[in-house]
């Protein structure tokens, strides 16, 4: 019997790709369960009849008249070969000649003909080749795909086995997904406007949501005798289908709700969250201006902190959030609060980590924002500046959300207002009761004030150099030296308009007039601005 060899998993790996014999199997397979299937389980089903069929592959190799090429071996015109590396594909020996490479030494060259029209060259006669060590049993080496378990298999490389399947799926016009799982369009159940009418007072009853299928579903006289499994999937797909509902469920948990009672704020994010412009990528920072960027964690800073698995993330609240009664939704944070496949909004609670009182929160990941936080900031009197932490609840969907508070202190602390339009900044001492970070500590003495101002530098279009050098020039006045720590200068300019801290930073950089004086620190000379 002959040793045969099987192609390495990583190989395999490397070029999985479901068969059109294996997709027209999941459609059947669909069809007769009458259930809908994730992606694992649909998996599951391709990797069992891959193993299988390099199974028999193996085995037919193994008792026909093939014998295995391998590098080391001597082969003959007229010869017929088993290529273990190319899934043991079959091919005959047409020619054989000397090789030439003076690298390799002396060896020989096999020209094979194979079922499909292709000829293809193989060195032989060579010794000293790594193919040329043989396993030990018929099926090949322990990590060859014949000897691998189907669920084991998709348990080590589940992220690139199931993207490459949904994928496939994707395109084969048969199928459809809904929250994660597949089934077969032929077999849904329709579901007419007056269900979907029942779905929305469903929902209303409720304010608005969330609910999952499994709850509306009782509710909107679907009909009987149907497969439970696949009557809330065709539910599903028609509430998929209505602009009225909105999937807000995490991954893996299917909720609904009214479109047209979700905040205003989360349908439509507020202006002051985005950055005017772009941030500057790559701008040619300082180390120092590199290092503060990552300090300041701003959610669309290129040197934003990763994600490094942190239950617990601290982080420091800025003007725009404080206004908006949200939280940044930094890669660090990002990593903490949910993920959903499709839904662009996510329902979920937040929890003061002081009372445990709950609110409603959305988390809202395109536009990088977790919205609901206006109780808790209001309940603290949290000015910009202060000290939070965020960090997942015991029941899931909740997150706890502590300000960092503290025995109440007076303090010299910075403030903005914007009287007749223009911001001004002053130095007043105010009892506090939140601990803070010295550079960006700002109380806002009117928001309203602030957003009219807010909106004339954007109905003006005010360039980001003219924001920086205004906005400097008034946080000079506070302090004897007439310096700015750059910290100080994001938080100011952030009050007038969204940016990001390299955005800022490179306008300290780039013009003259703007002298570092060491540390974090700058200073404005005016003569240089206008040599």
């Amino acid at each position: 019997m002959s040793n045969i060899s099987t192609s390495p998993l990583d190989a395999w790996v490397g070029a999985f790709a479901p068969t059109a014999s294996d997709l027209e199997h999941i459609t059947h397979q669909l069809i007769e369960r009458e259930v809908p299937l994730s992606t694992r389980e649909l998996l599951l089903i391709v990797l069992e009849r891959q193993i299988a069929e390099e199974q028999a592959r193996v085995r037919a190799a193994a008792v026909g008249d093939a014998s295995p090429y391998l590098p080391g071996g001597t082969f003959s015109v007229g010869q017929t070969l088993s290529f273990p590396a190319l899934r043991f594909a079959i091919g005959r020996v047409v020619e054989t000649r000397i090789g030439s490479n003076p690298l390799a030494g002396s060896f020989q060259v096999i020209a094979v003909d194979f079922a499909d029209g292709r000829r293809r060259e193989f060195a032989t006669q060579i010794e000293s080749h790594p193919l040329n060590s043989k396993p030990t049993s018929m099926n090949g080496s322990s990590d060859s795909i014949a000897n691998q378990e189907p669920a084991a298999l998709a348990d080590a490389f589940a992220a690139r086995l199931e993207q490459r399947l949904d994928a496939a799926l994707d395109v084969t016009g048969k199928l459809l997904r809904i929250s994660g799982k597949w089934f077969s369009r032929d077999l849904l159940v329709h579901v007419d406007a007056h269900q979907l009418n029942l779905a929305e007072a469903a929902l209303d009853m409720v304010g608005g949501g969330p609910l999952s299928t499994e709850q509306i579903a009782p509710q909107i006289d679907l009909p009987t005798g149907v497969n439970a499994k696949l009557m809330v999937f065709s539910l599903a797909h028609a509430l998929h289908r209505d602009d009225r509902f909105d999937e807000v469920g995490p991954t893996g948990e299917v909720l609904w709700y009214l479109n047209r009672l979700e905040p205003d704020e989360v349908l439509r994010p507020p202006r002051m969250l985005q950055p005017a412009q772009p941030t500057v990528r790559g701008a040619a920072l300082t180390p120092e201006l590199r290092r503060l960027a990552m300090e300041l964690d701003d959610e669309y800073s290129e040197h934003a902190h990763p994600a490094n698995g942190e239950t617990q993330v601290r982080l420091v609240l800025t003007y725009p959030h404080r206004r908006a009664g949200t939280l940044p939704l930094t890669p660090r944070l990002a990593a903490v609060f949910p993920t959903a496949r499709i839904s662009p909004r996510v329902k979920i609670t937040l929890v003061d980590g002081h009372t445990g009182k709950q609110h409603p929160g959305w988390v809202v990941r395109r536009e990088r924002f977790v919205w609901g936080l206006a109780p808790i900031f209001a309940q603290y009197e949290t000015p910009a500046g202060s000290f939070l932490s965020v960090a997942r609840g015991e029941q899931i969907g909740e997150y706890v959300v502590t300000v960092e508070t503290r025995r109440p202190v007076a303090d010299w602390l910075r403030s903005a207002n914007a009287p007749q339009g223009q911001l001004r900044f002053a130095m007043s001492k105010r009892s506090l009761g939140v601990q803070y970070m010295d550079e960006l500590i700002i109380l806002a003495e009117s928001m309203e004030q602030l957003d009219i101002l807010r909106a004339r530098h954007e109905q003006q279009a005010t360039t980001l150099e003219q924001l920086v050098q205004d906005v400097f020039r008034e946080l000079v006045k506070l302090t004897p030296q007439g310096t700015v720590h750059a910290k100080t200068l994001y938080g100011a300019v952030n009050i007038a308009r969204r940016a990001t801290p390299e955005s800022i930073f490179a306008e300290l950089v780039q013009r003259a007039s703007f002298v570092h004086v060491g540390d974090a620190y700058w200073r404005y000379e005016a003569q240089a601005a206008t040599a």
